[in-house]
């Protein structure tokens, strides 16, 4: 680990950062402290060994001192300029994005990167397309590169960050051609080509149908509500996932598309309500909590209720629920369900791996960070017939 700036004093606060290299300094540290010259140390190099109370005394100290690590470390990313899109749904904002773009600064700023951000602006003052959402997306697209070799030239970028891929992504063509370095938050086009992590939400949904399963519910009586085709790999990757999971062709998989970029909610509650009065589910996978939320509106007029288990006796106005993203929204709701949380801070740490992967110019390579599964329903005591169970592992 890279080495302490200290001043001459070591009681005086904002002596310097990273790792103290004087026994003087990891001394005054534990006396303030209230424990030992080796569990500071630990603090600093082994800081599991030590317990939560300990910890927090240590970091209280070192908060005041001013230290913070080091960032001139072998294989990072100091003295390097990242350019990132700012990412976000073109007339609202996204938590996931949101929280995915703080947890990549952090993690870039700690191993000594500056980060770009920018904004591709496609709005035009004075006028608005009937369609908007739609038309502020498809023309950000097309102006993208432009935006991208601006920020290149006049920030003296090293590499990019690149969100939100689509299938034939001009952005990823311009770098490639210039021979840019970048990493990919998602899957893109020839994901085997390019240097790219995603949450494996593939293996996430089928570990979820198999919860759903195990709790009771008919592998006929599994519904997917998802989005509609989007120019990305999510759709087609989820609604196959839910398929395997079943062990049922695709298209024997009771499903109701939503358009990515729809925003009347209250007729597509009354759409989903007809939708649940016609199938009768069991369950419903949702491509997002977003989605879900949709659902829980909407169960209560079709007669049904959201719950975290199957009676036994079965009650026909139960229904199961699963989301993705663990948004906030979902737990202040008057319904609780099944979702996956994705690991910011693990795939952060990821895009920063392969950021230096990628302007060191080893082979691309790619990265899959598995998500958890939070609020799991209780399992049936008296499993269905078709019930498919999930590992705990996936």
């Amino acid at each position: 680990m890279a080495g302490f700036e200290p001043n001459d004093d070591p009681k005086v606060p904002g002596s310097g950062r990273g790792r103290p290299k004087t026994d003087e300094h990891y001394t005054a540290i534990a006396e303030q402290a209230h424990t030992t010259t080796n569990m500071v140390k630990n603090f600093f190099s082994r800081p599991s060994k030590l317990g939560a109370k300990t910890r927090r005394q240590i970091a209280d100290v070192v908060a005041d001192y001013g230290w913070r690590p080091a960032t001139h470390r072998r294989g990072t990313l100091a003295g390097k300029t990242i350019g990132y899109e700012v990412p976000r749904s073109w007339t609202s904002p996204n938590p996931i994005f949101i929280a995915t773009f703080y947890a990549c600064t952090l993690a870039i700023q700690r191993q000594g990167g500056r980060v770009a951000p920018f904004v591709v602006d496609p709005a035009i003052p004075g006028y608005e397309h009937e369609n908007h959402e739609d038309w502020l997306f498809r023309f950000g697209r097309t102006i993208a590169p432009r935006a991208y070799q601006e920020v290149f030239s006049r920030q003296r970028v090293n590499a990019f960050v690149v969100d939100d891929p689509r299938v034939g992504d001009e952005r990823l063509s311009w770098m490639d051609e210039d021979r840019i370095p970048y990493v990919v938050l998602g899957t893109p086009e020839h994901a085997e080509r390019r240097f790219n992590t995603d949450i494996n939400d593939a293996q996430g949904f089928k570990a979820m149908v198999g919860r759903l399963c195990a709790a009771g519910c008919s592998r006929h009586k599994v519904a997917h509500y998802g989005f509609a085709e989007d120019g990305t790999m999510v759709p087609g990757r989820r609604r196959s996932a839910v398929a395997q999971a079943l062990g049922i062709r695709p298209e024997g998989v009771p499903r109701l598309d939503r358009p990515y970029q729809a925003t009347d909610d209250l007729a597509e509650i009354e759409r989903i309500a007809a939708w649940l009065r016609k199938r009768q589910p069991d369950a419903v996978v949702c491509d997002s909590d977003a989605f879900a939320m949709l659902v829980s509106a909407a169960a209560p007029r079709a007669g049904r209720r959201i719950s975290l288990r199957l009676s036994d006796p079965r009650d026909p106005t139960e229904l199961l629920l699963a989301g993705c993203d663990d948004l906030p929204a979902r737990r202040t709701a008057e319904s609780r369900w099944m979702t996956l949380r994705q690991p910011a801070g693990a795939w952060a740490e990821k895009v920063v791996e392969l950021l230096a992967n990628a302007i060191h110019g080893d082979p691309p390579r790619r990265i899959l960070v598995e998500p958890e599964i939070v609020d799991p329903p209780l399992e049936s005591a008296k499993l269905s017939d078709h019930s498919i169970v999930a590992p705990e592992k996936y």
